[in-house]
């Protein structure tokens, strides 16, 4: 489901060719991850010298290695490239973390894994590859090694705190980091749907995988998260007004998923405090509805982001007519 977009130089897009720019990578040579080719990597090379093939240091790809793999680093001696990941991204925030202003602002968490610190004076953050340049980091802008930068993202012109002229939407899309000449991409994430107080972005730091935390952390180390998105319920029968009774079905697509249900209007698929167990029922077959029902359902699996509960009113029309006035007996909410 989580993916991180491919970069070609020409992809076809609403019926144009758009040209996409080339991604900033780190240079060959580079062994220890600091986007950075010195004598941490040459001590790394020496290390897998003559070493068989699979080895990070065999460049060339000839399956060992040797002098060929070492004229490749020793072309790159002294040679950087941008040590930077978009890390971390809050598309609706609602009670997390307040920006300098007191809001409670959309935000995204730059990372500097290299060993240095980096000049991001000039560079861009943009949520749209057509326009790479929508907004620029301001001049003065720094990020020590190993450091996160929050950058919020919510069409502000404060001046206090570091303010993009744009919002991201919470119905998923994609946020880039450029480079200072506008088209040298640095880093990018493309993001799904997204729920209030959740964050998204790379596990562990810098890595490709991406995972909801349900513990954000801005301006620290990821925590573990939700290893994936449970796929929303189905319902055979839609909400409203019926005659006669039936049988409900509801699925998800997600293997190994397990449903739970409630028909008395509690909440179903959260978390007991003993056992491990979720509340509600577990779904194992059809539902027989045979008068006005108040039917919620959760999908959930251990390690990943469960569904939002589903509400669905059945409403008998022979129940309507004899039902009496407001009572104990009613639903306390409405859907």
């Amino acid at each position: 489901m989580f993916k991180i977009a491919i970069f070609s130089f020409l992809i076809l897009f609403s019926g144009m060719f758009l040209t996409i720019p080339a991604r900033a990578e780190c240079p060959v040579g580079d062994l220890n991850g600091d986007c950075c080719v010195d004598s941490h990597d040459m001590q790394v090379f020496a290390e897998q010298w003559l070493l068989p093939p699979e080895s990070p240091a065999d460049f060339d790809g000839d399956d060992v290695v040797n002098m060929n793999d070492y004229s490749l680093l020793a072309e790159n001696w002294g040679k950087s490239g941008f040590p930077l990941v978009i890390n971390e991204l809050m598309a609706s925030n609602n009670s997390i973390i307040q920006d300098p202003q007191g809001e409670y602002d959309d935000w995204v968490e730059i990372y500097n894994y290299g060993a240095e610190t980096v000049d991001m004076a000039g560079m861009y953050l943009t949520d749209d590859l057509n326009n790479p340049i929508k907004w620029q980091i301001p001049g003065g802008t720094t990020i020590t090694a190993g450091s996160y930068l929050l950058i919020w993202i919510d069409n502000d012109t404060s001046d206090s705190g570091l303010h993009a002229n744009f919002k991201l939407d919470a119905d998923g899309e994609e946020i880039a980091l450029f480079a200072g000449d506008g088209t040298t991409l640095i880093d990018n994430i493309s993001f799904p749907e997204q729920a209030t107080d959740i964050s998204f972005g790379r596990y562990p730091d810098v890595a490709q995988e991406l995972r909801f935390f349900p513990e954000p952390s801005p301006g620290q180390q990821n925590n573990e998260g939700y290893l994936d998105e449970v796929d929303e319920l189905q319902f055979s029968h839609e909400r409203g007004f019926y005659e006669d009774p039936f049988m409900v079905t509801i699925a998800t697509e997600t293997e190994g998923a397990e449903i739970y249900y409630s028909l008395d209007g509690s909440n179903p698929g959260e978390l007991l405090p003993r056992g491990g167990r979720y509340s509600g029922t577990l779904y194992t077959g059809p539902i027989e509805i045979s008068d006005t029902s108040f039917l919620r359902a959760c999908a959930v699996k251990t390690g990943w982001k469960a569904t939002k509960i589903n509400t669905h009113t059945y409403i008998f029309i022979s129940d309507v007519i004899t039902q009496g006035s407001p009572g104990s007996d009613w639903p306390s909410s409405s859907v």
